[in-house]
C-alpha cells in the first residue's frame, strides 16, 4: 500500500483523505510443500487509524471494492474523515481478508494533519 518514500501533502483539518490500497490472495504457499496454495476470493478489507489491528482496542472501519468482492485480487479504497482527528501525524493500517476467514499481512501509510 505505501512505497517507504512517499511524503503525502498535510491535510487541512477536516478535509476528507482517499485511501487505496490493491488486495490480493497470491501470497500463500503451502505449509512446507513448497507448492502454491490456490488463490481464494478476496471478500473484505479494512483499515484502521493509529491503532493496529492486533490490538484490543482498534476499530475496524470497511473499505469498498471498485467492483464488488468478486476476485482474488481487488482495488479497495475509503475516504477517511478527518473531523475529528488531531493535528500531527496519523497512521492508517489497511488489511485484506480472504475466503475462509484468513486475513492478510498489514501494510500501512502515514497522512499529517495541519
Amino acid at each position: 500500500m505505501a512505497d517507504d518514500g512517499v511524503q503525502l501533502a498535510p491535510v487541512p483539518p477536516g478535509k476528507p483523505v482517499k485511501i487505496g490500497a490493491l488486495v490480493k490472495s497470491d501470497q500463500f504457499s503451502s505449509k512446507g510443500s513448497g507448492d502454491p496454495e490456490p488463490k481464494r476470493m478476496v471478500q473484505s478489507a479494512e483499515y484502521y487509524i493509529d491503532i493496529p489491528p492486533w490490538v484490543d482496542t482498534a476499530l475496524a472501519i470497511p473499505m469498498a471494492s471498485s467492483d464488488g468482492f468478486d476476485s482474488t485480487e481487488e482495488e479497495v479504497s475509503a475516504i477517511i474523515d478527518t473531523t475529528s482527528l488531531s493535528s500531527g501525524r496519523h497512521q492508517v493500517y489497511v488489511r485484506g481478508q480472504v475466503a475462509g476467514g484468513q486475513w492478510g499481512v498489514v501494510s500501512s501509510i502515514f497522512f499529517r494533519v495541519q
